[in-house]
């Protein structure tokens, strides 16, 4: 009922419609087709002022539902996919297709289609999942041209065609619905008779799919990008268009091709330090079999990250703890996980020279037996009684008694782990009796977590500042947790990637992380003073001088860019 409506309420709601924005297109379209989205929500059009320019207006979720395209514009493929995505959970969601724009607010969003000169022709029945995302595709093509009479649904080559989605928005805005942003489609047509095309898109990869997703936040199409096919024939180069598209004509002929996408050389970016990294395969091959072969590479920019590079020192200011207060206990956990060395030779290789810091809610080191209900002794001191006579008690607590002369006392006491402890004992006089009290201090602590996380930095600060007498390993750990420390807990977000040889090659630095770690917990790391493993010596000299490197100046330390980085051929 939700999707069947949408044409007659839309219909029965205007009475104007604003100029159409485009109309129907048949054409020569080479490619894999042209696929871009639209209608974005920022234009303060919005209902009830609730824009938001990733995507449709926003909806009860405080974002805007967001309609991506994967997939090609190639009829004969039918393999195009929508997907919307930051929808409410659980919500029926209509997908719709017409051919001609607009632009007109409608329910909680705007409406990308006229309705009045185009058929909105609904595809598939979806809801929304629990993380807000509905899908209908492939079959699109095959599914408008079986539902629908012919000349309605039928979509040829060269043709424009729009899509969008319209859910439920229950309890927000002025209206129960509400709608994405659109895309556009503009299905390739096909090649010369005898021709297999051979096309593709460069684009930037921000999610690290390996896969073109219209519509999705960063993930931009890159002109200018070099592109080279190797065959029969030999080599034969091109360059993207304004759309990041490529194309090459060979005859259809079963041929073996190799796609090639050419890097810029490494460092290469407008910014200053930064870097491209591709992140689907740079060669693909491909056979020209068919009419139409498509494919895609994906790039992602790198920005140099110096922030990361802050010396072990920092770790001993202010400022440090603050941020080590900030992402407690996390920080804690991470340390005693990385088997770092102290700075205690140990030839025989045992664990006791690894370095840890106090975890929250871990008890101090006390005197007490292990079970803190346990009996202890009770506190020694002098006791006096006093009575109707003069009398003296001696023992473990304090005694009054009554009687006259002297007499001695003693006391059993209870311990406990918390406050000042009351020990009751018996005072024997020569001519009465009395009780004692004593007082003994905790026997047993418990340490509270404010005074752990005070304990576990001044115990980080005292290792890292710690000289060294030789053991390579002390010194790598230092490097290394200061590394760790400032990935963990500073304001940059992962991944982080190195530059190890400063040969453009990028490794996560999770994968250094993990590396270094199994070096360090190998027992004869904790032989690596004057005299010790000379094989563990020589790893250790080399992880070290990397990780020394990467806490000096940073120039080995990438992050990805959150925006596309702005490209001109440089080839």
């Amino acid at each position: 009922m939700f999707g069947h409506t949408l044409r007659a309420a839309v219909a029965a709601s205007f009475t104007c419609v604003l100029p159409t924005l485009a109309a129907p297109v048949s054409a020569q379209v080479v490619g894999c087709g042209e696929i871009s989205a639209f209608c974005f929500a920022d234009q303060d059009d919005c209902p009830c002022a609730n824009e938001y320019e990733l995507g449709g207006c926003a909806n009860a979720t405080g974002v805007g539902g967001i309609l991506q395209a994967s997939g090609t514009g190639i009829v004969a493929f039918d393999d195009l996919v929508l997907t919307a995505v930051q929808l409410p959970e659980g919500m029926p969601t209509v997908f719709f297709a017409g051919q001609s724009t607009a632009r007109i607010p409608f329910r909680n969003g705007i409406l990308c289609m006229d309705p009045m000169t185009t058929k909105l022709l609904r595809l598939f029945d979806a809801q929304s999942s629990v993380d807000g995302r509905a899908e209908v595709g492939p079959g699109i093509i095959d599914y408008l041209d079986t539902e629908f009479s012919p000349g309605e649904g039928e979509i040829e080559p060269g043709s424009t065609w729009y899509f969008q989605g319209y859910y439920r928005d229950p309890g927000h805005c002025v209206a129960s619905a509400n709608l994405t942003n659109a895309i556009s489609v503009t299905f390739a047509s096909e090649p010369p008779l005898g021709t297999t095309r051979i096309a593709g898109t460069v684009f930037y990869d921000w999610n690290e799919t390996g896969v073109y997703e219209v519509g999705a936040p960063n993930e931009d199409v890159i002109d200018g990008w070099k592109v080279r096919l190797d065959g029969p024939g030999g080599p034969q180069e091109t360059y993207t268009d304004l759309l990041g598209r490529f194309e090459f004509f060979v005859p259809s002929d079963g041929s073996q091709y190799t796609v090639t996408s050419v890097a810029p050389g490494a460092g290469y970016i407008p910014n200053a330090g930064g870097i491209w990294l591709p992140t689907s395969p740079e060669s693909q091959d491909v056979f020209a079999d068919v009419p139409i072969v498509c494919t895609a590479f994906g790039q992602i920019a790198f920005v140099n990250t110096p922030e990361l590079a802050l010396g072990p020192d920092y770790w001993c200011s202010e400022e440090a703890v603050a941020l080590l207060q900030d992402c407690d206990p996390l920080w804690r956990e991470t340390v005693n996980g990385l088997c770092l060395r102290t700075n205690v030779t140990n030839p025989n290789g045992d664990e006791g020279t690894f370095f840890t810091v106090l975890l929250p809610g871990e008890d101090c080191e006390c005197d007490c037996p292990d079970d803190c209900d346990d009996d202890c002794d009770g506190g020694n001191g002098n006791g006096n009684s006093n009575a109707n006579g003069n009398g003296n008690g001696n023992g473990n607590g304090n005694g009054n008694g009554n009687g006259n002369g002297n007499g001695n006392g003693n006391g059993n006491g209870h311990c406990h782990c918390h406050g000042h402890q009351n020990t009751n004992g018996n005072g024997h006089s020569s001519h009465g009796n009395g009780n004692g009290y004593g007082h003994q201090d905790d026997c047993c602590c418990g340490c509270p977590d404010d005074d752990g996380f005070a304990q576990a930095t001044s115990d980080l600060c005292d290792f890292l500042s710690a000289p060294t007498n030789g053991v390579l390993a002390n010194q790598l750990s230092q490097q290394f947790v200061t590394t760790v420390l400032n990935y963990t807990c500073g304001v940059l977000e992962p991944p982080i990637y190195v530059d190890r040889f400063l040969d453009g090659v990028l490794v996560p630095l999770d994968e250094m992380i993990e590396m270094t770690t199994e070096l360090l917990c190998m027992p004869c790391s904790a032989n690596t003073g004057p005299d010790g493993d000379e094989a563990c010596r020589e790893l250790i000299t080399g992880c070290l001088q990397e990780w020394d490197d990467m806490n000096s100046d940073g120039d080995r330390i990438f992050s990805k860019s959150r925006t596309k980085r702005e490209f001109t051929t440089p080839y």
